[in-house]
């Protein structure tokens, strides 16, 4: 760039600026109470046509009432803290506004066919949030991070939890045909699980749909179906597995459990 006569212009980090109507109004009455309390310093800088008539209106405000506040330098100091007060909960509500809206658009585009990348996060580990509010309905707030765990691990569990069996009777036990089938079977019982041969597993795949979504395991059957006798071996030996284990393997069927934020307070896991 310099060989051409030309800099190269320092790039600004440009964030979007959160802001509204009321809190540039209050940004604006702040700045103006920041340059009445140096007029009260009787500091040398000069100070603006909204911190002198600032000063004025609460100085008169002050002398009507110096009860709560015996000097003007401590009254301009409490105003000063209420206006940022109320200038922090609007910029939280206007962020929490903003938030709202945006989560309602990545939903409404991905139901109208648009992409699901916006929904999900890109770490390998999705974080807890800050802070949570108790599932019992107290509405207390946690904040401590072994308190959020344990409090979304007890969500999940009482999300995920099997209901408990009622006690019933079964009369559809003791018919007939359910009589004369379990003396069939008890006459000659099934030995399970046992391992599948390799014909075996040839008969089994060619049943069936070819080509439905693929399982746990990733493969496609139509894939499966056309390997060689020496291919399909280790897809035999992990059926074999799984069948006589009863689980799947941990690198295998991995499970995520991912946060949606649907509405209302983000505290709230039940949102």
């Amino acid at each position: 760039m310099e060989v051409f006569g030309r800099i190269e212009r320092r790039r600004r980090n440009v964030h979007k600026i959160v802001t509204n109507t009321q809190i540039q109004q209050l940004q604006a009455h702040s700045h103006a109470i920041g340059g009445a309390l140096r007029l009260d310093n009787n500091s040398t800088h000069s100070a603006s046509y909204a911190a002198r008539q600032t000063h004025s209106l609460l100085s008169t405000e002050h002398s009507l009432n110096t009860t709560t506040h015996t000097t003007l330098h401590s009254f301009l100091i409490a105003k000063c803290k209420a206006v940022n007060k109320l200038l922090y909960k609007e910029h939280s509500n206007e962020v929490y506004i903003r938030a709202k809206r945006l989560d309602a658009y990545h939903i409404s585009h991905t139901l109208a066919g648009g992409s699901t990348k916006q929904l999900v996060q890109a770490a390998e580990v999705v974080p807890l949030p800050m802070s949570i509010n108790t599932i019992d309905g107290t509405g207390k707030l946690l904040t401590s991070p072994n308190q959020v765990k344990e409090e979304t691990c007890l969500y999940w569990e009482k999300l995920y939890g099997r209901q408990p069996v009622p006690d019933m009777g079964e009369p559809w036990l003791l018919t007939k045909s359910v009589n004369k089938v379990h003396d069939r079977v008890k006459a000659n019982p099934f030995q399970g699980p046992r391992k599948v041969s390799l014909i075996d597993y040839h008969a089994l795949i060619r049943k069936g749909n070819a080509r439905p979504s693929p399982g746990p395991d990733g493969m496609e059957k139509w894939c499966v179906k056309s390997l060689s006798d020496y291919s399909l071996t280790p897809v035999l030996e992990l059926h074999n597995y799984i069948m006589a284990n009863s689980c799947f393997l941990g690198n295998i069927k991995d499970m995520y459990l991912t946060m949606f934020h649907k509405q209302g307070l983000r505290t709230d896991l039940n949102n």
